[in-house]
């Protein structure tokens, strides 16, 4: 049986910090929860407690940031550094003329390990039948409405010829 993998791309400073207040007083001043423990609590009961694998994508040159790894989670890497990936510069400024290069998918997944790929066709199948009971109309405007979308793998050209 292929496991179940939460994949949580690179959870770093640079990205995680976005989440918090420029000042940590005003999570007190304000009655606001803090959200990195709210994070960790969704990660924990959402997926740990569900029988997911959490593993955490990285850039080799940075650190994990706001998360807080247990120890039978998995840490991998990309095959590149931040700094190719990010248009801006250690010092905050914008690079010129920059050109972003990318992971290698192929290599994060092989480091998953035993895992079975995501389908897009096989994410809506699932969909379908989860709605279902509420009628096959109903479930196909459902699934069109909400999940349709190229964050689920599905573009225009591939939604007309299904």
């Amino acid at each position: 049986m292929m496991k179940k993998v939460f994949l949580y791309l690179y959870p770093i400073k640079e990205y995680t910090s976005m989440f918090l207040f420029h000042d940590d007083n005003l999570y007190n001043e304000w009655n606001v929860k803090r959200p990195l423990p709210i994070l960790n609590e969704c990660i924990q009961k959402r997926y740990r407690d569900n029988g997911y694998q959490v593993v955490f994508a990285l850039y080799p040159d940075k650190e994990i940031f706001g998360v807080i790894p247990k120890q039978e989670d998995k840490i991998i890497y990309t095959d590149i550094l931040f700094s190719e990936n990010s248009a801006v510069d250690e010092n905050g400024k914008t690079k010129k003329d920059f050109i972003p290069k990318y992971p290698n998918e192929q290599l994060l997944i092989k480091q998953l390990g035993d895992i079975e790929e995501y389908s897009p066709n096989k994410y809506k199948e699932y969909m379908l039948n989860k709605a279902a009971k509420y009628g096959e109309k109903f479930a196909e405007k459902q699934f069109n409405g909400m999940y349709s979308s190229l964050v689920y793998g599905f573009d225009e050209e591939s939604k007309k010829r299904k």
